[in-house]
């Protein structure tokens, strides 16, 4: 999948925004850049393309970014920009709408309009440009609305955001195949979010809730109060839909779990990097209140004591 990638840090101050404008055109939209006051500017980009979507990384210095009457009158292909903010804040504005994104903060905002993003501290975003067509496809009910915004919290937004930076994110390598699957999945998860259980299929739902509820567990194994009643409040689904969703694997709740926090303890065993920290250490940071079951576990699951595993492992060093 082609990747093309920009960043000052090779350009002289003087030329420094002007690449950077001329980058964010072709990696995003057409738009005019707006210099900060202060000087030092600096910023890399990169953007990912397919077929049918384009997903864009950028992190910057403060700077705003006005998308004119006459830009948005000269685009091709309509597009939804799906912005996802990491860091700093971004002040957006379209209409008469406005809202603020910051700490994984996720709206969608219409590309063929007009448009302002007012971008504050040290900016990190990621992007998606997803064809209006395949959208609202999925959800008619965009047709006409101004900043859709998907809040932090919602169900599935964790998901999006998963899928967000795993496709937006460079130094993740995605095929062709693995990028038009995951969009296809993106679209149906943003149909999801924001038009309720009528976007896609009942089996493509069902999928993206299993994907949900997986992203949720690997996210949270490390508090030791991960169950299925907490993964159920958060998806907005019931006790029974969680196991249901897990029902085809060979796994429960309680096992996947386990399983995912046995695979982390030994990954952190093998680290050279962590040889310094205590084991009990280890096995607590993954969410495990009891060390007697955690070696027991252990020496079921990898046929050898953690210490054991760890002393293979600084010997094949």
């Amino acid at each position: 999948m082609p990747l093309q990638s920009w960043t000052t840090q090779d350009v002289s101050p003087r030329e420094r925004f002007d690449y950077w404008s001329d980058a964010i055109c072709h990696a995003v939209l057409n738009v005019a850049v707006v210099p900060p006051i202060e000087t030092g500017f600096h910023g890399r980009i990169a953007a990912r393309r397919t077929p049918s979507i384009s997903y864009v990384s950028f992190a910057s210095s403060p700077h705003d970014i006005v998308r004119d009457k006459g830009a948005a009158s000269r685009a091709g292909e309509e597009s939804y920009l799906v912005s996802l903010q990491m860091g700093g804040r971004a002040h957006i504005r379209q209409g008469d709408a406005e809202v603020v994104l910051q700490g994984g903060g996720l709206t969608l905002v219409e590309g063929w309009r007009p448009f302002s993003v007012h971008l504050e501290g040290e900016v990190s975003r990621m992007l998606a440009l997803v064809p209006r067509r395949a959208l609202q496809s999925r959800c008619p009910h965009l047709q006409g609305s101004t900043l859709r915004t998907v809040p932090a919290g919602a169900p599935f937004a964790d998901l999006l955001r998963d899928y967000m930076l795993r496709l937006s994110d460079p130094a993740n390598p995605v095929s062709d195949t693995t990028a038009e699957a995951l969009g296809e999945n993106l679209c149906n998860l943003l149909g999801v979010v924001r038009g309720g259980e009528s976007a896609g299929t009942p089996e493509s739902s069902a999928q993206l809730r299993r994907e949900a509820l997986l992203a949720y567990i690997r996210r949270h194994l490390a508090d030791p109060a991960l169950s299925p009643a907490a993964a159920a409040a958060h998806l907005g689904i019931s006790l029974r839909s969680v196991h249901h969703l897990l029902s085809g694997s060979d796994q429960s709740f309680g096992a996947l779990v386990l399983e995912q926090r046995l695979q982390a303890c030994a990954r952190a065993l093998r680290d050279p990097q962590q040889r310094a920290r205590r084991i009990a250490d280890l096995a607590f940071a993954w969410g495990f209140n009891d060390l007697s079951h955690f070696n027991r576990a252990f020496k079921t699951r990898f046929g050898a004591p953690p210490g054991e595993m760890r002393a293979q492992a600084a010997r094949g060093a």
